[in-house]
């Protein structure tokens, strides 16, 4: 199921795809689902199968950063003891920054 990105992310993916040595035709249907199918979608299948891999790619490239974040959200040395406000302050922050990529997929 392809997630929904930002405007910004289109406009790059558009940018990519219609570079060398792609050159990809980005023309897409009219936003009308009255009279189209498949409204706002790419005309071009190579295109639309590219920019479903480009959200795919995008999407596990936000969960790998956000994996990192949980990776932190462990004691990774002695001094960093669950019952240290040291510890409790940098696991709030990891946990905020797994939070906050994933946010990014919405």
């Amino acid at each position: 199921m392809p997630i929904e990105l930002t405007d910004a992310s289109r406009a790059a993916f558009e940018a990519w795809a219609k570079s060398p040595p792609f050159e990809w035709d980005t023309a897409r249907y009219p936003d009308d689902p009255q009279h189209y199918k498949w409204p706002g979608g790419y005309r071009s299948h190579v295109t639309l199968c590219g920019w479903e891999a480009w959200q795919a790619g995008f999407a596990a490239g936000i969960e790998r950063a956000a994996q990192k974040c949980d990776e932190y959200d462990v004691p990774q040395r002695t001094y960093a003891s669950e019952n240290t406000d040291h510890y409790r302050g940098f696991r709030a922050g990891a946990v905020r920054c797994a939070t906050e990529i994933r946010g990014l997929l919405k």
